[in-house]
């Protein structure tokens, strides 16, 4: 199956050590619009044109290190391991009926990012995320099966709770 472009939202609440280790819980919503999906039959394969989406929420457990850096710049890279639901809604353009359904599988992402500190408690930075779940299936007449991976370019703000300016 072939997707175009999407869009990621997220929130995520975490707990930072002195040692720029980091972990942090995160509710991220991911929707790519689909594009077209090649058909196997015994005399061969052909491709149809689709319209629809498919939505995926994730609910995620991160790790981070973050490097320890003198100036307002401060790279990191992140692992998480999770679980995501995933909501297809598809048909071929030339048809009006709709296939729908949904599907939980475990999900994993690789992160590498970097954060310039505005002050002491709030920063913006860019992130890159290679998100991944196990394959996905989806049964209404048909079983449609895919594999369900996205890269991710994010710009972040944060800001941390519970520490004072210094």
């Amino acid at each position: 199956m072939k997707f175009g472009n999407g869009w990621i939202a997220g929130v995520a609440v975490g707990y930072g050590l002195d040692n720029g280790v980091a972990i942090e819980g995160e509710f991220s919503v991911i929707q790519n619009r689909l594009k077209q999906e090649t058909l196997a039959f015994p005399a061969g394969a052909t491709t149809i044109a689709l319209d629809g989406r498919l939505n995926t929420y994730a609910l995620m457990i991160n790790g981070y290190y973050r490097f320890t850096s003198s100036s307002a710049f401060t790279p990191y890279v992140g692992v998480g391991i999770g679980t995501a639901l995933m909501n297809i809604k598809a048909k071929p353009e030339s048809d009006p009926n709709w296939f729908q359904d949904n599907d939980i599988e475990f999900a994993y992402q690789v992160i590498a990012g970097f954060s310039i500190a505005i002050n002491a408690n709030t920063s913006v930075g860019a992130e890159y995320r290679f998100f991944d779940t196990a394959t996905p299936s989806f049964t209404e007449n048909v079983t449609v099966q895919f594999d369900n991976q996205s890269h991710n370019l994010l710009i972040k703000l944060t800001h941390k709770f519970g520490q004072h300016p210094q």
